[in-house]
């Protein structure tokens, strides 16, 4: 399963950077089901942070996968 790290604080300027990456993951043919998430290096998450989770998540379900941490 592709990994997307989610680094230091993700904000409002970063935060497409996030999206993008979860939903360039998903057109890697059928193994790319799903996507995990890596937060160890995660230092604090805002609402930016999270709308773009919500973002990434919506993008997965689209495309029929899953999304885990």
């Amino acid at each position: 399963m592709p990994t997307v790290r989610v680094v230091g604080e993700p904000d409002h300027d970063t935060c497409g950077g996030l999206v993008h990456a979860v939903a360039a993951r998903l057109t890697g043919g059928p193994q790319a089901r799903g996507v995990r998430l890596d937060f160890t290096e995660l230092v604090m998450i805002g609402s930016s942070g999270l709308s773009a989770l919500l973002m990434a998540l919506r993008h997965t379900r689209a495309a029929d996968g899953r999304l885990r941490r």
